[in-house]
């Protein structure tokens, strides 16, 4: 495993950057005004870890996830990665970022354990499939390592939904479902809320699609 080396300034700044690329690249950023909980809550002051789950579909799940954790939430980004990977892109240790071998979960794990001991207010991104599944219809399926750990952790769970739409000019719609911090549940239990919290995100995307589409129609009928 590679350990991070972490820099508070620097995370700032990754995530400042992360926003104003994701709001160059989408048409609207849509944060779910509809979710269980949202950025004011006194949640986030909560000194416990908080776990987000979320698929990961997109180049740009960890870009926002570095907006949501640092600059929404104020909390500190930690999230896995192969690696593998974490070579090839070694300052990303420097934002949050460690690395896992395969088959070192067990490594992973204590790592984890060290860092939050460590660590005021983290928010540690896990996902499900522990790797890029780009299939936004496929239901996500928990393998057993650093998702499984988490449930018999006293922490905060936070199913998060992040659709995108597939038209020229995209949009991405963030979803937070209702945090869980109930020690003993079972994956099958994260798993089916996850996938509710999804269903509520490609349904929000569509609509806001469907919105924005019919503004700019709107507006073309004017000009003509």
């Amino acid at each position: 495993m590679i350990e991070e080396k972490p820099n508070a300034l620097f995370q700032w700044g990754f995530a400042w950057t992360s926003r104003v690329l994701a709001y160059r690249k989408f048409s609207k950023v849509v944060f779910d005004s509809t979710s269980p909980i949202d950025f004011s809550s006194t949640l986030w002051k909560d000194p416990r870890p908080i776990f987000f789950y979320s698929t990961h579909e997109s180049f740009w799940d960890p870009i926002l996830a570095a907006d949501i954790s640092v600059l929404r939430c104020k909390r500190r980004c930690v999230a896995p990665m192969a690696a593998e990977q974490l070579r090839k892109f070694k300052s990303l240790k420097r934002v949050g970022i460690f690395g896992v071998e395969d088959g070192a979960a067990t490594a992973a794990k204590e790592f984890i354990d060290s860092h939050i001991a460590q660590s005021v207010r983290p928010a540690v991104w896990v996902t499900p499939q522990g790797c890029f599944v780009p299939d936004s219809t496929k239901q996500p399926t928990f393998k057993t390592g650093l998702s499984y750990w988490s449930l018999s952790r006293d922490c905060i769970r936070i199913p998060v939904a992040i659709c995108y739409s597939s038209d020229l000019s995209p949009l991405v719609s963030v979803r937070l479902g209702s945090p869980e911090d109930v020690v003993g549940r079972s994956l099958e239990y994260l798993k089916d809320k996850l996938e509710l919290e999804k269903d509520a995100g490609r349904l929000r995307v569509q609509l806001e699609s469907v919105v924005r589409d019919l503004k700019a129609s709107r507006s073309f009928e004017k000009l003509i």
